[in-house]
Protein backbone atom coordinates (compact mmCIF):
# COMPACT_ATOMS: atom_id res chain seq x y z
CA UNK A 1 0.00 0.00 0.00
CA UNK A 2 1.58 3.71 -1.12
CA UNK A 3 1.98 5.77 1.71
CA UNK A 4 -0.47 8.41 0.87
CA UNK A 5 -3.25 5.54 0.90
CA UNK A 6 -2.09 4.17 4.22
CA UNK A 7 -1.78 8.04 5.43
CA UNK A 8 -5.78 8.47 4.52
CA UNK A 9 -6.31 4.81 6.03
CA UNK A 10 -4.98 6.19 8.93
CA UNK A 11 -7.26 9.04 9.03
CA UNK A 12 -10.39 7.71 8.33
CA UNK A 13 -9.90 4.98 11.30
CA UNK A 14 -9.20 7.98 13.29
CA UNK A 15 -12.33 9.60 12.33
CA UNK A 16 -14.51 6.47 13.07
CA UNK A 17 -13.10 6.47 16.37
CA UNK A 18 -13.35 10.03 16.80
CA UNK A 19 -17.28 9.90 15.19
CA UNK A 20 -18.61 6.64 16.72
CA UNK A 21 -16.93 6.28 20.71
CA UNK A 22 -18.46 8.96 22.57
CA UNK A 23 -18.43 9.19 26.24
CA UNK A 24 -20.79 8.52 28.80
CA UNK A 25 -23.54 10.91 28.85
CA UNK A 26 -23.59 11.40 25.16
CA UNK A 27 -25.56 9.72 22.97
CA UNK A 28 -27.28 6.36 23.92
CA UNK A 29 -25.99 4.07 26.88
CA UNK A 30 -27.18 1.06 25.58
CA UNK A 31 -27.58 -0.72 28.94
CA UNK A 32 -24.26 0.11 29.98
CA UNK A 33 -22.12 2.09 32.92
CA UNK A 34 -19.08 1.11 31.58
CA UNK A 35 -17.42 3.62 29.09
CA UNK A 36 -14.87 1.16 28.48
CA UNK A 37 -17.98 -1.33 27.82
CA UNK A 38 -19.45 1.24 25.52
CA UNK A 39 -16.41 1.80 23.75
CA UNK A 40 -15.39 -1.79 23.01
CA UNK A 41 -19.49 -2.35 22.13
CA UNK A 42 -18.89 0.82 19.09
CA UNK A 43 -15.38 -0.62 18.14
CA UNK A 44 -17.04 -3.72 17.35
CA UNK A 45 -19.66 -2.18 15.28
CA UNK A 46 -17.40 -0.37 13.45
CA UNK A 47 -15.18 -3.15 12.79
CA UNK A 48 -17.85 -5.48 11.29
CA UNK A 49 -20.06 -2.89 9.08
CA UNK A 50 -17.21 -0.36 8.21
CA UNK A 51 -14.78 -2.70 8.14
CA UNK A 52 -16.02 -5.88 7.27
CA UNK A 53 -13.35 -7.26 10.31
CA UNK A 54 -15.58 -9.86 11.61
CA UNK A 55 -12.78 -11.31 14.16
CA UNK A 56 -11.54 -8.15 15.40
CA UNK A 57 -15.11 -7.38 16.03
CA UNK A 58 -16.08 -10.70 17.97
CA UNK A 59 -12.85 -9.54 20.01
CA UNK A 60 -14.44 -6.04 21.14
CA UNK A 61 -18.04 -7.49 21.61
CA UNK A 62 -16.21 -9.88 23.92
CA UNK A 63 -14.25 -7.62 25.64
CA UNK A 64 -17.01 -5.50 26.34
CA UNK A 65 -19.03 -8.05 28.07
CA UNK A 66 -15.70 -8.74 30.21
CA UNK A 67 -15.93 -4.98 31.02
CA UNK A 68 -19.48 -4.95 31.53
CA UNK A 69 -20.73 -8.96 32.77
CA UNK A 70 -24.72 -7.71 32.84
CA UNK A 71 -23.70 -5.48 29.46
CA UNK A 72 -27.19 -7.21 28.23
CA UNK A 73 -27.02 -5.94 24.73
CA UNK A 74 -23.18 -6.73 24.35
CA UNK A 75 -23.80 -10.06 24.89
CA UNK A 76 -26.72 -10.39 22.75
CA UNK A 77 -23.55 -9.44 19.71
CA UNK A 78 -21.28 -11.97 21.09
CA UNK A 79 -24.35 -14.29 20.41
CA UNK A 80 -25.22 -13.52 17.11
CA UNK A 81 -20.88 -13.38 15.93
CA UNK A 82 -20.21 -16.44 18.24
CA UNK A 83 -19.71 -19.68 15.83
CA UNK A 84 -20.19 -22.17 18.82
CA UNK A 85 -23.90 -22.89 18.40
CA UNK A 86 -24.03 -24.09 22.32
CA UNK A 87 -22.82 -21.44 23.33
CA UNK A 88 -25.05 -19.19 21.06
CA UNK A 89 -28.13 -21.15 22.72
CA UNK A 90 -26.62 -20.47 26.36
CA UNK A 91 -26.75 -16.53 25.66
CA UNK A 92 -30.02 -16.44 24.06
CA UNK A 93 -31.43 -18.32 27.41
CA UNK A 94 -29.95 -15.93 29.64
CA UNK A 95 -31.11 -13.17 27.79
CA UNK A 96 -34.29 -14.11 28.01
CA UNK A 97 -34.52 -15.16 31.35
CA UNK A 98 -33.07 -11.72 32.13
CA UNK A 99 -34.66 -9.12 29.45
CA UNK A 100 -37.46 -7.98 31.87
CA UNK A 101 -33.88 -6.21 33.53
CA UNK A 102 -34.20 -3.93 30.54
CA UNK A 103 -36.55 -0.78 30.02
CA UNK A 104 -36.93 1.66 26.82
CA UNK A 105 -34.92 1.27 23.92
CA UNK A 106 -32.65 -1.24 25.66
CA UNK A 107 -35.11 -4.08 26.23
CA UNK A 108 -36.66 -3.37 22.82
CA UNK A 109 -33.36 -3.71 21.39
CA UNK A 110 -32.98 -6.55 23.17
CA UNK A 111 -35.89 -8.14 21.65
CA UNK A 112 -34.83 -7.56 18.26
CA UNK A 113 -31.49 -8.77 18.58
CA UNK A 114 -33.33 -12.06 20.21
CA UNK A 115 -35.25 -12.73 17.08
CA UNK A 116 -32.53 -12.17 15.09
CA UNK A 117 -30.35 -14.96 17.20
CA UNK A 118 -33.21 -17.17 17.02
CA UNK A 119 -32.71 -17.05 12.85
CA UNK A 120 -29.56 -17.21 13.34
CA UNK A 121 -29.42 -20.33 15.51
CA UNK A 122 -32.21 -21.90 13.07
CA UNK A 123 -30.11 -21.11 10.25
CA UNK A 124 -27.37 -22.80 11.53
CA UNK A 125 -28.50 -26.01 12.59
CA UNK A 126 -30.25 -26.21 8.96
CA UNK A 127 -33.81 -26.14 10.57
CA UNK A 128 -36.77 -24.48 8.42
CA UNK A 129 -36.76 -20.83 9.10
CA UNK A 130 -40.67 -19.93 8.54
CA UNK A 131 -41.45 -16.81 6.89
CA UNK A 132 -43.31 -14.96 9.13
CA UNK A 133 -40.48 -15.41 11.60
CA UNK A 134 -38.12 -13.39 9.07
CA UNK A 135 -40.63 -10.70 8.75
CA UNK A 136 -41.81 -10.48 12.49
CA UNK A 137 -37.68 -9.79 13.06
CA UNK A 138 -38.08 -7.34 9.99
CA UNK A 139 -40.38 -5.93 11.17
CA UNK A 140 -39.49 -5.40 14.66
CA UNK A 141 -36.15 -4.23 13.58
CA UNK A 142 -37.69 -0.83 11.07
CA UNK A 143 -40.46 0.51 14.05
CA UNK A 144 -37.64 0.21 16.69
CA UNK A 145 -34.86 1.70 14.76
CA UNK A 146 -37.26 4.33 13.29
CA UNK A 147 -38.21 5.16 17.05
CA UNK A 148 -35.15 4.66 18.34
CA UNK A 149 -33.52 7.13 15.32
CA UNK A 150 -35.78 10.16 16.03
CA UNK A 151 -34.05 10.79 19.83
CA UNK A 152 -30.85 9.36 18.70
CA UNK A 153 -30.00 10.14 15.41
CA UNK A 154 -26.60 10.14 15.00
CA UNK A 155 -26.70 6.31 16.34
CA UNK A 156 -25.30 5.46 12.82
CA UNK A 157 -24.85 1.75 13.60
CA UNK A 158 -28.62 1.34 14.35
CA UNK A 159 -29.01 3.68 11.31
CA UNK A 160 -27.23 1.16 9.06
CA UNK A 161 -29.89 -1.88 10.28
CA UNK A 162 -33.00 0.87 9.74
CA UNK A 163 -31.44 0.35 6.61
CA UNK A 164 -31.07 -2.97 6.50
CA UNK A 165 -34.67 -3.03 7.33
CA UNK A 166 -35.96 -1.25 4.82
CA UNK A 167 -34.17 -3.20 2.21
CA UNK A 168 -35.84 -6.14 3.60
CA UNK A 169 -39.13 -5.02 3.26
CA UNK A 170 -39.22 -2.48 0.61
CA UNK A 171 -36.63 -3.20 -1.39
CA UNK A 172 -33.52 -1.70 -3.14
CA UNK A 173 -34.92 1.58 -5.02
CA UNK A 174 -36.53 2.62 -1.25
CA UNK A 175 -33.56 1.74 0.67
CA UNK A 176 -31.06 4.05 -1.73
CA UNK A 177 -33.78 6.41 -1.69
CA UNK A 178 -34.24 6.43 1.89
CA UNK A 179 -30.24 6.91 2.11
CA UNK A 180 -30.56 9.69 -0.03
CA UNK A 181 -32.91 11.50 1.80
CA UNK A 182 -31.19 10.99 4.67
CA UNK A 183 -27.94 12.27 2.86
CA UNK A 184 -25.93 9.04 4.56
CA UNK A 185 -24.06 7.92 1.68
CA UNK A 186 -20.92 8.84 3.17
CA UNK A 187 -21.42 9.18 6.38
CA UNK A 188 -19.33 5.28 7.25
CA UNK A 189 -18.32 2.91 5.01
CA UNK A 190 -21.11 0.51 5.47
CA UNK A 191 -23.69 3.15 3.71
CA UNK A 192 -20.92 3.43 0.57
CA UNK A 193 -20.98 -0.33 0.26
CA UNK A 194 -24.57 -1.05 1.03
CA UNK A 195 -25.13 1.84 -1.55
CA UNK A 196 -22.96 -0.42 -4.40
CA UNK A 197 -24.94 -3.26 -3.36
CA UNK A 198 -28.24 -2.10 -3.74
CA UNK A 199 -27.02 -0.43 -6.97
CA UNK A 200 -25.95 -3.81 -8.08
CA UNK A 201 -29.50 -5.34 -6.93
CA UNK A 202 -31.02 -2.87 -9.67
CA UNK A 203 -28.56 -4.12 -12.59
CA UNK A 204 -27.36 -0.61 -12.29
CA UNK A 205 -24.04 -1.57 -12.72
CA UNK A 206 -22.12 0.98 -13.78
CA UNK A 207 -23.64 2.94 -10.27
CA UNK A 208 -22.43 -0.07 -8.10
CA UNK A 209 -19.04 0.24 -9.43
CA UNK A 210 -18.31 3.61 -9.05
CA UNK A 211 -19.96 3.30 -5.31
CA UNK A 212 -17.10 0.83 -5.18
CA UNK A 213 -14.14 3.24 -6.07
CA UNK A 214 -15.57 5.58 -3.68
CA UNK A 215 -15.61 2.86 -1.30
CA UNK A 216 -12.20 2.04 -1.85
CA UNK A 217 -11.27 5.94 -1.57
CA UNK A 218 -13.35 6.25 2.11
CA UNK A 219 -11.28 3.33 3.61
CA UNK A 220 -7.60 4.61 2.01
CA UNK A 221 -7.58 1.13 0.67
CA UNK A 222 -9.01 -1.68 -1.42
CA UNK A 223 -6.68 -4.43 0.95
CA UNK A 224 -9.88 -4.47 2.85
CA UNK A 225 -12.71 -7.45 4.02
CA UNK A 226 -15.29 -4.98 3.23
CA UNK A 227 -14.05 -3.78 0.01
CA UNK A 228 -13.23 -7.80 -1.63
CA UNK A 229 -16.41 -8.58 0.02
CA UNK A 230 -18.58 -5.70 -1.80
CA UNK A 231 -16.64 -6.23 -5.14
CA UNK A 232 -17.16 -10.15 -5.02
CA UNK A 233 -20.85 -9.92 -4.91
CA UNK A 234 -21.13 -6.93 -7.71
CA UNK A 235 -19.51 -9.21 -9.85
CA UNK A 236 -21.71 -12.19 -9.25
CA UNK A 237 -24.82 -10.12 -10.07
CA UNK A 238 -22.58 -9.76 -13.29
CA UNK A 239 -22.59 -13.16 -13.86
CA UNK A 240 -18.59 -13.15 -13.11
CA UNK A 241 -18.04 -16.40 -11.20
CA UNK A 242 -14.74 -16.85 -11.58
CA UNK A 243 -13.99 -12.70 -10.92
CA UNK A 244 -16.27 -13.05 -8.01
CA UNK A 245 -14.68 -16.37 -6.54
CA UNK A 246 -11.11 -14.03 -6.43
CA UNK A 247 -12.61 -11.52 -4.27
CA UNK A 248 -14.47 -13.47 -1.74
CA UNK A 249 -10.99 -15.84 -1.71
CA UNK A 250 -9.59 -12.55 -1.13
CA UNK A 251 -12.32 -11.31 1.52
CA UNK A 252 -11.89 -14.69 3.51
CA UNK A 253 -7.78 -14.50 3.10
CA UNK A 254 -8.13 -11.45 5.38
CA UNK A 255 -10.58 -12.70 7.59
CA UNK A 256 -11.80 -16.22 7.88
CA UNK A 257 -14.76 -15.11 10.46
CA UNK A 258 -16.26 -13.41 7.70
CA UNK A 259 -19.78 -14.62 7.71
CA UNK A 260 -21.34 -12.99 4.71
CA UNK A 261 -18.09 -13.78 2.57
CA UNK A 262 -18.28 -17.82 3.68
CA UNK A 263 -22.17 -17.90 2.80
CA UNK A 264 -20.56 -16.64 -1.01
CA UNK A 265 -17.96 -18.64 -1.35
CA UNK A 266 -20.99 -21.97 -0.50
CA UNK A 267 -22.80 -20.34 -3.01
CA UNK A 268 -19.86 -19.38 -6.06
CA UNK A 269 -19.10 -23.46 -5.08
CA UNK A 270 -21.97 -24.47 -7.36
CA UNK A 271 -20.42 -21.86 -10.93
Amino acid sequence: MSLKKTRKRFLFILFLTCLHFPTLGQGFSYGTSSEEALIAYHQGWQRILDLGEWTLAEESFRNAVENDPDFLLGWSQVGRISNEPEERMEIYQMLEEKKDEAEGFERELLEVYLGSLKIIDYRDRGLGIKPEMVSEFRDKLFSTSQSFLQIYPEEIYIEAEYMEAIHGIYGAKATLDSMANRQIFDKSAFFKSYQALCFSELCQSKEAMLALDELSELLGTEDSPAFYYTKGRILYDQEKYSEAKKSINKCLELDQKHTLARRMETLLNDY
